[in-house]
């Protein structure tokens, strides 16, 4: 078991976990330059996650059997597919490509185990997979990218109205088996695979936790279910989480490399171009559900080390639900 030493540190509410191991979770010094946000773009739509397929942007509509889809630079806004069924939060990821896996088409969880599995062109879906949910979820899913759970695709069940929950892992025919059990309160908003060489948790699953939109925390999964906390005690919650990768040129017609994030409340989508997190590039990026607290977490060789970040974002409540981060 892992023991932590608290301590505040921001008016945010936070409170870091101090791990009894070789890596520890420690308060960076003061904020850095304020990150830049623009408007994408606004929709009519509570918005509820955002993916990049390499062409176009797909979003949720939260509470809704519906996707959207848009130019990357935000136009055309339109739907794009509607599922089967889905009565509360959906994630979606682009398919790997390899591993068994098809191309050319996107995996989406929907809040009762759903996993359906969507045509780049939105006109062919189909039921992939399914996992065991008895009290619905926030839809989190991701690919192994570093192979450690073998490859396979990672689905959460839990989320801000049903916690403790569970982690599996769906092989490329559909198969799933538990990876393991977190506890609560609260529950995924959805998970991330760790970067490389970052420390104890490189390449597992990360669980950013919420209720409500409060009790926020960072948990850690590796693949014998074993749990670390990285991150206590964001009192606005946890949801958007994304890695920072290293930056290139934008390709003719792709989207400007940066950060991309949807607020449910304001059903905007903003973008930070990469210019002022290319800093942090192999850190991960975290934000409160409420308010828009952002931070990035980093490993600094032997400790982790979580740095508030400062925004031009002022409205008096934000509800941030999917990051993602163009590199």
């Amino acid at each position: 078991m892992v023991r932590f030493v608290a301590s505040t540190i921001s008016a945010a509410g936070l409170l870091l976990g101090a791990l009894s191991t070789r890596s520890t979770v420690t308060a960076a010094a003061p904020p850095t330059p304020m990150i830049q946000f623009h408007l994408l773009i606004h929709t009519n739509v509570p918005l509820g996650e955002i993916l990049w397929t390499g062409r176009f942007f797909i979003y949720d509509g939260e509470s809704r059997q519906a996707l959207y889809n848009s130019s990357p630079n935000g136009s055309h806004f339109r739907l794009f597919a509607d599922v089967p069924k889905n009565g509360g939060e959906m994630r979606c990821i682009l398919s790997p490509g390899n591993y068994g896996f098809a191309r050319n088409v996107i995996f989406c969880h929907a809040s009762g185990g759903q996993i359906y599995r969507i045509s780049l062109d939105g006109k062919v879906i189909t039921q992939f997979s399914a996992i065991p949910t008895p009290h619905g979820s926030d839809g989190g899913l991701t690919f192994d990218s570093s192979g450690i759970y073998g490859h396979v695709l990672l689905a959460s069940t839990g989320g801000s109205d049903a916690g403790p929950g569970s982690v599996y892992a769906i092989s490329a025919n559909g198969r799933t088996r538990l990876v393991g059990t977190y506890g609560g309160p609260g529950g995924a908003e959805r998970l991330c695979i760790a970067p490389e060489q970052f420390g104890l948790v490189s390449g597992e699953v990360l669980i950013p936790i919420d209720q409500h939109d409060h009790h926020g925390r960072l948990l850690a999964m590796d693949p014998q279910g074993r749990v670390r906390t990285l991150v206590t005690g964001l009192t606005w919650g946890l949801d958007p989480i994304t890695r920072i990768t290293p930056s290139q040129s934008a390709h003719a017609g792709g989207a400007a490399p940066g950060l991309y994030m949807v607020d449910w409340q304001s059903h905007n989508v903003f973008y930070a171009p990469a210019s002022a997190l290319q800093p942090y590039a192999g850190s991960v990026f975290l934000a409160t559900e409420r308010h828009g607290y952002m931070y990035v977490l980093r490993f600094m060789g032997t400790r982790y080390s979580l740095l508030p970040l400062s925004t031009n974002l002022t409205a008096p409540n934000y509800n941030m639900e999917g990051a993602v981060y163009i590199g």
